[in-house]
């Protein structure tokens, strides 16, 4: 090989490492950009559906809530009262 060919394949694979370099740098830098795209998206859908959740399905919902929570509540009541009443018979 002369000297000629080897300072031509050097500059070729010199060249072509820098492109490289250059294409890798061009593809963090789109790859940043989706990335902080679809950050903002996703904030824009989330602000979205939690005011749609807020407006819509909250309200409907809290009733039902409310109506299970009491129904649990007057449940255990019930209970411990039949418990605190509880009388066994008295062995004579």
């Amino acid at each position: 090989m002369s000297a000629g060919n080897s300072q031509n394949s050097q500059q070729y694979f010199s060249s072509f490492a820098n492109t490289l370099i250059l294409f890798n740098a061009g593809l963090l830098f789109v790859a940043q950009k989706v990335s902080e795209t679809a950050k903002y998206v996703g904030a824009t859908a989330l602000g979205f559906f939690s005011a749609y959740y807020e407006d819509h399905i909250q309200p409907v919902t809290d009733g039902y809530a409310k109506w299970a929570s009491d129904v649990k509540t007057s449940t255990q009541n019930k209970i411990q009262t039949i418990i605190d009443n509880y009388m066994p018979f008295i062995a004579k």
